[in-house]
């Protein structure tokens, strides 16, 4: 099953979209929409698609700076351009940024019903050509990514702060402004399954060496350590905190393994890269010693530094959330119940609301709660909707404003995707 995300500005265009398909009957689902860029980008970190369909033309931010958000922390999501401008400029820089396709509007359905299906054989043939690349590389030695591995482990232990001839382009990478360093590490299923292990550590690699802001190397057979560079510390935190959720996905979803993510504290220097990777190890430990494989950072154990008794171990393994996060989520969940019914409540919005990062609120959230933002409101508003229905005559149509969403049909289509029913049907049902 392939998911689906679609972004336009245009309430008709994705209406049509979702009533032109029968994705029950097909090998898609869609899993969300939204009218611009912006509130596409926290959706879709969320969701985590397969495929995106995204207009060019839309407010605050348009579809090729969506597109190359999205290429840079999920390189292997395929990307359909929607246009009404038949344009060469938007073609060429669609071209550039690695669009699958470009598409003039009016679209009908039997073309986007193929292309779709163009973007599934396209995902199959790269999981295909991982497949093999991966028996290749058991095979053969890479020297170029030896000397570049050894480089930069030097970097991170401290050995050495120079870049030596052949080591790759780690000169303009170490150019940057400032710098972080990420642990992740590698649990099978069963334990000891040295192939799942070597597998989900290729597979990780290949998602992220296409990035130009991020080296990686190994550490030992379990753990790869990844550096983020960038030119600001909430740039390097957005990116790490998206990276980071996007690869524990999708690393998850191909090998039967749980994948734990430490992530160390911004630095200025290459020279400082032993510090923030000694941050990265107390996350880490903190994390190993609650049982938790989870994506923590330096900064959500900084504020409690002291050590968890034995007890309060085993209690926080089970579930139970730190005392800092228990005030964020707290005042989180409030403001969905206070604000559902307002339109423009996104994740960014609530993240702002509690004084976190977006993607770090997104992971705090659904790893404290055990659901993703977007599930949460969605929760609440089909909650709201019910009673309603329940209690009230008011047309379905008003109750989609009340409650939120401000496209009935959508609205529609989320309570019978999650209810069973349609808000008519619920209704006579009841």
């Amino acid at each position: 099953m392939y998911k689906v995300f679609f972004v336009d500005d245009e309430a008709a265009m994705r209406t049509g979209l979702r009533d032109s398909i029968n994705w029950e009957r097909s090998d898609f689902t869609l899993v969300g929409e939204a009218p611009d860029g912006e509130l596409a980008l926290s959706l879709i970190s969320e969701t985590l698609p397969d495929i995106l369909i995204t207009d060019v033309k839309m407010p605050f931010m348009d579809g090729l700076e969506l597109s190359r958000r999205v290429t840079r922390t999920m390189p292997w999501v395929k990307i359909i351009i929607l246009s009404g401008h038949d344009e060469f400029e938007y073609a060429q820089q669609a071209i550039r940024i690695g669009v699958s396709e470009y598409l003039l509007k009016p679209v009908t359905s039997e073309t986007l019903f193929r292309t779709l299906e163009s973007a599934a054989r396209e995902i199959e043939a790269e999981r295909e050509r991982r497949h093999t690349i991966e028996g290749l590389r058991k095979e053969v030695s890479d020297a170029r990514r030896f000397q570049t591995e050894r480089t930069l482990s030097n970097l991170v232990y401290g050995l050495s702060a120079e870049i030596p001839p052949g080591a790759g382009n780690l000169g303009s990478f170490t150019a940057s402004a400032r710098f972080l360093t990420t642990l992740m590490e590698i649990s099978p299923a069963v334990p000891d399954d040295l192939e799942t292990i070597a597998a989900a550590g290729e597979s990780l690699f290949e998602l992220l060496s296409s990035n130009e802001n991020i080296r990686l190397f190994p550490e030992g057979a379990e753990r790869v350590i990844c550096l983020f560079a960038a030119a600001a510390d909430d740039l390097l935190e957005e990116e790490a905190y998206a990276t980071a959720q996007a690869v524990k996905y999708e690393i998850e979803r191909r090998h039967a393994c749980a994948v734990s993510i430490a992530i160390g504290s911004t630095v200025k220097r290459v020279l400082d890269l032993p510090k923030s990777f000694s941050h990265a190890k107390r996350a880490m430990c903190q994390m190993e010693r609650l049982g938790r494989r989870m994506i923590a950072g330096f900064k959500d154990i900084a504020d409690n530094p002291r050590a968890p008794r034995e007890e309060e171990g085993r209690s926080q393994a089970h579930g139970a959330k730190s005392s800092r996060y228990c005030d964020v989520i707290e005042k989180s969940t409030e403001y969905i119940r206070e604000h559902f019914a307002e339109g423009n409540v996104s994740l960014n919005t609530v993240a702002e609301f509690v004084g976190l990062s977006p993607n770090h609120f997104s992971t705090v959230f659904s790893q404290e709660t055990g659901e993703t933002f977007i599930e949460c409101l969605t929760r609440v508003r089909l909650r709201n909707a019910e009673e309603l229905l329940k209690t009230t005559s008011i047309r379905s149509w008003e109750i989609a404003y009340r409650v939120g969403y401000n496209d009935p049909h959508y609205f529609s289509y989320v309570f019978k995707k999650n209810i069973g029913l349609s808000p008519s049907e619920y209704r006579n049902k009841r």
